[in-house]
């Protein structure tokens, strides 16, 4: 993480609404979405954000009406989400202060749906006659 040189107000009160998330996270299990999109940040204000939480070792693409580009920072528990749309309209970007972002999260129901599936894989296999030698 790099202490952002010369930063403006808007950053700085972006960097302190990200420490209070990152505390709440820590102490409460809580996470926080900041959406930036409205915000009226101008490309040296986002850019001076970007290298102020500087860049970690995870990054993530999904492929679902659209693409999501999920990048950790620097700092843990601090996540860059972009949406892209399929008009190529970029829908965010977000910061997600949580210990892995929701979109990488398996849901319930998708878990019991791949259970389900293993389920029926493997008991097809234990129904199927061994050749005899």
């Amino acid at each position: 993480m790099n202490r952002p040189e010369n930063a403006s107000s808007a950053v700085e009160a972006l960097l302190c609404e990200v420490r209070v998330a990152l505390r709440r996270l820590a102490e409460a299990a809580e996470p926080t979405t900041i959406d930036l999109g409205p915000l009226p940040l101008s490309p040296a204000e986002f850019t001076a954000l970007e290298r102020a939480l500087g860049e970690g070792e995870v990054t993530a693409r999904l492929d679902a009406l659209g693409t999501t580009s999920v990048r950790e920072t620097a700092v843990p528990g601090v996540w860059w989400v972009t949406h892209d749309g399929c008009a190529g309209r970029v829908a965010g970007p977000q910061l997600e202060v949580a210990r892995w972002p929701a979109l990488l999260e398996t849901p319930a129901e998708t878990l019991r749906s791949g259970l389900a599936s293993l389920d029926a894989l493997l008991d097809a296999s234990q129904e199927r006659p061994t050749p005899m030698n």
